[in-house]
């Protein structure tokens, strides 16, 4: 049986626990040693040095208190544009400015073949009768028919003097109908411009199926 140090009322301090139950482990000789001792939260015996018997009990009890992280708000979605964001679109600011307006149902094409030279020149077209001042662009449907193959139709902004922007269209199989459908931009007197190959067409049929306005 191992001996605990009961000889004195004071020698009952030398007692501390044993993590291995193989009798004293170590001798507190005084109160203040007793303070150094702290106990192990997972039971098996002294662990540390406290110095001060507070700190020992703190020691004891583990903090269970659950961690969060905390997150700063998102900064104003301005501030992540150039210049504070005056560089940023104001959608609201859109509304009323850019609209596609459909032409709703006309009976019959704007334009027949009757209204046009075919002769590989540039010549206007007026869209004024049809759509109305400030559109931007037309949308424009056309029924081409020509006698010939690789019958060409463009039709570009009026004033321009370039094929190259054009809405182009052609024939790859003669005396067939051919239906397209794009848009052409308008200047501001709602004009726009046709240049046509020179071949026999029975078909060439425009209608303007909406604006952007």
């Amino acid at each position: 049986m191992t001996d605990f140090g009961r000889r004195a009322g004071g020698d009952m301090m030398k007692s501390v626990y044993d993590e291995d139950d193989d009798g004293i482990i170590s001798i507190m000789h005084t109160r203040a040693d007793m303070e150094t001792a702290t106990y192990d939260p997972t039971k098996t015996g002294i662990v540390a040095d406290s110095r001060k018997l507070e700190l020992s009990t703190k020691a004891q009890v583990q903090d269970h208190t659950p961690k969060y992280h905390v997150h700063s708000p998102p900064a104003a979605h301005k501030a992540t544009h150039q210049d504070g964001g005056a560089d940023q679109i104001v959608c609201a600011g859109l509304v009323g400015r850019v609209n596609y307006v459909n032409r709703g149902d006309p009976t019959g094409h704007d334009f027949d073949v009757g209204d046009f030279i075919t002769d590989e020149t540039l010549r206007d077209l007026s869209l004024a009768a049809i759509v109305p001042a400030g559109a931007l662009v037309a949308h424009i449907r056309s029924w081409l028919n020509c006698g010939s193959v690789d019958g060409a139709v463009a039709l570009i902004k009026g004033g321009n003097g370039n094929l190259i922007n054009s809405l182009y269209m052609k024939t790859p199989v003669a005396n067939r109908n051919h239906t397209y459908e794009g848009l052409v931009a308008l200047n501001a007197n709602r004009v726009i411009q046709y240049h046509i190959s020179n071949h026999t067409w029975s078909a060439i049929y425009i209608t303007v199926r909406g604006w952007l306005i």
